[in-house]
């Protein structure tokens, strides 16, 4: 977990863990985050890639989900 969270760092999650699960479990965001920005870095076909992500979507083993400062 990276970006404009309360607590940024690793958080362990099981397969039916959502991005939003994860979010709490980082204190949620910080009063800049960009909620419809969330970012997904994980690894595919051994390539890191970024995918957008609604808070509903199934964190993968390895992800980093990123939350973007939004724009005022």
């Amino acid at each position: 977990m990276a970006g404009q969270v309360k607590s940024p760092g690793a958080y362990p999650a099981d397969r039916e863990t959502t991005v939003l699960q994860v979010l709490s479990l980082a204190g949620g965001l910080t009063d800049r985050g960009a909620e419809g920005r969330i970012r997904v870095l994980r690894t595919i076909h051994g390539k890191k890639t970024e995918v957008k992500a609604k808070l509903t979507d199934t964190v993968q083993p390895g992800d980093t989900i990123v939350v973007p400062e939004r724009f005022f």
